[in-house]
């Protein structure tokens, strides 16, 4: 998820739609905030690229600045920097919140504190699954077993065997130790970016284009049909049909990128909304009930989105000016 150095605005912009997918997600789930049902439904289809997409984009990046040869353990340490050491301290902070009202969890859970460094906590699942990718990422590229397609193929291949092996239980966060869960349930969607980022004809293949795209249409035509109840396919995370759909939306998200100022312009800042939107929806959530005042659903559903996007991208201008504070919690240099 890192975007330094990124110029590709059309990257961006898909970067932008991961993130307000992510809030969108989040928006329903911590404070049900009930949109209408035509968003229900697009949520729904929608779901099966949120952290896929990014996970994509993570590995295309990568594939654009590898591991320069003898130097992993270096790689290794910055993204713990900017990975882990955000974690840990946005991890903290969400504990505490988690403790006031309406969230109020009871206060024996203070002497599980540690448990932060340890297992996943809301969101931040993502990232400790993420080091580990790079962490086989280092590995593989030490052995120099990424530098031929063939190789890479049979990688991407292999990454998928967990659907069939472990199914919906590891599609993550439940309480494996390090996301090792979402993890592998990641896995398959950055080797998918990195091969097209590394091999490029394969993308630009016209042919490949078109059976991807027929694949994914015969995908929509299934979701709408389980939808409307005509049709029962697990469809859950973990899943063959989730994997396969996610893999067809994303190759055809990244065919036909397109830019698009403002999600561009959000996904400059899609780390700092990743990292700090659940604190928006909740605290602006907590304000609504304070105050007495309940809009109508979509109306509130809107209000919640709108924070969760927007006030993340305030803490960021107020953080990154510090050296403490741009380390700590965004994990600059």
């Amino acid at each position: 998820m890192t975007t330094a150095g990124i110029k590709d605005q059309k990257l961006e912009a898909l970067r932008g739609l991961a993130i307000l997918l992510v809030v969108a997600f989040h928006v329903k789930a911590w404070a049900p905030a009930q949109p209408p049902d035509f968003y229900k439904g697009l949520l729904y289809i929608l779901g099966f690229i949120r952290m896929p997409l990014f996970t994509f984009i993570s590995g295309y990046v990568y594939a654009l600045r590898p591991i320069i040869p003898g130097d992993a353990l270096r790689f290794l340490a910055g993204k713990a920097r900017r990975l882990l050491l955000p974690m840990a301290c946005v991890g903290s902070i969400m504990f505490l919140f988690k403790r006031i009202p309406p969230y109020l969890e009871p206060p024996t859970k203070i002497l599980q504190s540690w448990k932060i460094l340890v297992f996943p906590i809301s969101q931040l699942w993502f990232l400790q699954a993420l080091f580990l990718i790079f962490i086989v990422i280092a590995l593989l590229e030490s052995a120099k077993w990424l530098d031929k397609k063939w190789a890479w193929l049979l990688t991407l291949g292999l990454t998928t065997l967990p659907v069939v092996l472990v199914g919906p239980d590891m599609a993550g966060p439940v309480n494996w130790p390090f996301s090792v869960d979402g993890f592998l349930f990641l896995l398959p969607y950055f080797f998918l970016g990195l091969g097209l980022g590394r091999f490029k004809s394969l993308w630009q293949s016209s042919w490949v284009t078109a059976a991807v795209a027929a694949l994914a249409v015969v995908g929509f035509g299934l979701q709408i049909l389980i939808m409307l109840g005509r049709l029962k396919i697990q469809d859950d995370k973990g899943t063959p049909f989730y994997l396969f759909l996610s893999l067809t939306y994303i190759f055809l998200l990244f065919q036909f990128k397109r830019k698009v100022g403002w999600l561009a312009w959000l996904g400059s800042f899609s780390y700092s909304i990743f990292l700090f939107h659940i604190y928006a929806i909740m605290g602006v959530n907590i304000l609504l009930r304070v105050s007495g005042h309940t809009p109508a659903p979509a109306w509130r559903f809107g209000i919640l989105l709108l924070s969760g996007l927007t006030l993340p991208i305030l803490v960021h201008i107020l953080l990154r000016p510090f050296r403490l504070t741009r380390r700590l919690f965004l994990g600059l240099r």
